[in-house]
């Protein structure tokens, strides 16, 4: 989560003089920061939006993200040689299944620079205002 947060917040930064650049290398850091950011909206969209409103089942979604899974791996067992090849397809749905709903998260918790393991200052204040409050109330 912390990389997450991180990335989140550099390319942030990044953004703000990026499109100084040379064109094709802005073009192409913005369309990175835009695709990941607007994926977990995509998901939704396809997944809970068009069957609750269309009633369509999202085969082409699914088709499409089952073909690119298979692209990546084909490319790792065709150019690379890889033995670990079908990894790479399991990685494509575990990323969409887990790892793709960490970026909603980061957009809301992005000022944090935690490791996500121990508390800050603040969540320690935090929980003992909660504590207070809650003695209080009892």
């Amino acid at each position: 989560m912390r990389w997450k947060r991180s990335w989140l917040r550099e390319s942030l930064i990044a953004g703000t003089f990026m499109w100084k650049k040379e064109p094709f290398a802005a073009l192409t850091f913005y369309m990175g920061l835009v695709v990941p950011i607007a994926a977990p909206v995509v998901v939704v969209y396809n997944f809970i939006y068009v069957p609750l409103f269309y009633q369509v089942f999202p085969m082409t979604y699914l088709v499409g993200i089952l073909s690119m899974a298979l692209l990546m791996s084909a490319v790792q067992l065709m150019l690379r040689k890889s033995t670990t090849w079908l990894f790479g397809f399991l990685f494509c749905l575990f990323y969409e299944a887990v790892l793709l709903w960490q970026m909603p998260v980061a957009w809301f918790t992005f000022w944090k620079s935690t490791w996500g393991t121990r508390m800050t200052p603040s969540d320690k204040l935090e929980q003992q205002k909660k504590r207070n409050k809650m003695e209080k109330a009892s």
